[in-house]
């Protein structure tokens, strides 16, 4: 009576199982096809400085901050040579002091592209606000007063690419009498194209580069 009883659940087993199979095949097979197409695609999303990047743009920021680090290494390495000082065992000093925070501005019609650079700066202590226009940013510094102000040059702005963009913020803030600093952070282009003009303007720093840009940060609003 047992050994038949037992057969019974084991022929049971034997047919429920495939059922189970093909209902979850058929109640979540688009959503683990679009998972595997997702992960093909490489479209995974990651949330990285408030903001959405897929697997692709993610791993291209990864691949500029490093590129921009060596290339700045590089740089660094043959000044110190050139002093004679490459082998030189100086003492850093490290402060103890916690990072404080202050608020900065960030304007650019395509955020996604700092994600990893806001990042870093929140984990700083820094707070960091973006603006999507010259519009938002100038209504945003109405309420807020901000330590730095970093632009990029060209934007769309109303619907319409505006190649200077960023100097065109600079001279509105100047004319509404703003003396908090700016810096841009563009393409080499554009700071080929606009370096003189956005100094001239009273522009505290306009770089191509990551490290660059950190280095303005440190001196115009410091981490006390």
């Amino acid at each position: 009576m047992m050994s038949g009883f037992a057969e019974l659940i084991e022929s049971l087993s034997a047919a429920v199982w495939p059922m189970i199979a093909l209902y979850v095949v058929w109640r979540y097979g688009k959503d683990v096809s679009g998972v595997i197409q997702s992960a093909r695609d490489r479209k995974f999303l990651l949330e990285i400085g408030g903001q959405k990047l897929s697997m692709e743009e993610a791993n291209k920021q990864q691949q500029t901050l490093i590129a921009d680090l060596q290339t700045n290494m590089v740089a660094m390495m043959k000044r110190l040579d050139a002093l004679g000082i490459a082998e030189s065992q100086g003492s850093t000093l490290v402060s103890e002091t916690t990072p404080e925070s202050y608020r900065i501005l960030w304007v650019d019609d395509n955020p996604k592209n700092n994600s990893y650079y806001v990042e870093q700066l929140q984990n700083d202590g820094y707070v960091v606000d973006i603006a999507l226009s010259t519009k938002e940013a100038l209504s945003k510094m109405m309420n807020r007063n901000y330590r730095l102000v970093i632009s990029d040059m060209g934007r769309e702005e109303n619907g319409e690419f505006v190649g200077d963009a960023g100097v065109r913020l600079l001279k509105q803030l100047r004319e509404n009498a703003s003396s908090t600093p700016v810096v841009f952070f563009c393409s080499k282009r554009g700071v080929q194209s606009y370096g003189e003009t956005v100094f001239s303007l009273g522009a505290s720093g306009i770089t191509s580069s990551t490290i660059e840009l950190r280095s303005l940060f440190e001196k115009l609003a410091p981490r006390k």
